[in-house]
């Protein structure tokens, strides 16, 4: 199984890169908002994945009847 962890690499210049590795949905995309917002600074690109145009899986909130 692969981790999901957000990849962060900040450059001799302040710029910064953040990158979610091993998101299989548009989840990456809350993970990367939380680090992005701290930093507070502009962002001058966003490149998003295939995978974060996808939606999350929902859990199955059936219940099932009992008698």
């Amino acid at each position: 199984m692969r981790i999901k962890h957000v990849r962060m690499i900040i450059k001799s210049d302040g710029s910064c890169t953040v990158d979610a590795i091993n998101f299989t949905d548009a989840t990456c995309t809350q993970a990367t908002q939380q680090i992005l917002s701290a930093l507070g600074g502009p962002i001058a690109e966003d490149r998003f994945k295939p995978e974060a145009q996808r939606l999350p899986r929902q859990a199955n909130n059936r219940k099932e009847a009992t008698r």
